[in-house]
């Protein structure tokens, strides 16, 4: 997983990450190969995993550059809550008990998303779970210290 930008002003930040996720029988799944951001303020932090899977999301716990407490405060779920995003060991090192996990996924998907294993997950791992198929556009409005997540439906 290598850094491939790092933004700054002295007050917040954003990094972006490309994962090196090798091919498997000459396949790359190109969900794998979702860039990842990273959004960090003094107070909180947000993760933007695109639509990583499993290997994505170990090969990131091995070789990202996580906050000083290991944690965020915000996780857009990859691959809209699919059944082999958010693996246990990867919502342990990012969740703390007051996290948002966000799920955009539209309503009566074809896909089945979010799956039921990855919500129970979420629940597990003390997220607080916010879907855009229940609660249409999510809007975050933040000052950097704390963030308000509203839902259009709300």
């Amino acid at each position: 997983m290598g850094v491939v930008d790092h933004l700054s002003d002295g007050i917040s930040s954003f990094t972006s990450y490309m994962p090196d996720i090798p091919a498997i029988g000459g396949e790359v799944d190109p969900n794998e190969q979702s860039l990842v951001l990273f959004y960090e303020t003094e107070k909180l932090s947000m993760l933007l995993t695109g639509d990583m899977g499993e290997a994505a999301e170990r090969e990131l716990l091995k070789s990202w550059r996580w906050p000083d407490d290991g944690r965020v405060h915000i996780l857009k779920v990859a691959h809209h809550g699919s059944k082999g995003s958010s693996c246990e060991d990867f919502l342990a090192m990012v969740g703390r008990e007051d996290f948002t996990a966000l799920i955009s996924v539209g309503p009566k998907n074809s896909y089945g998303h979010p799956h039921g294993d990855t919500l129970s997950r979420l629940g597990a791992a003390g997220a607080t779970v916010k879907r855009t198929d229940l609660l249409g556009q999510i809007t975050l409005k933040t000052g950097g210290k704390s963030v308000t997540i509203g839902g259009f439906l709300e």
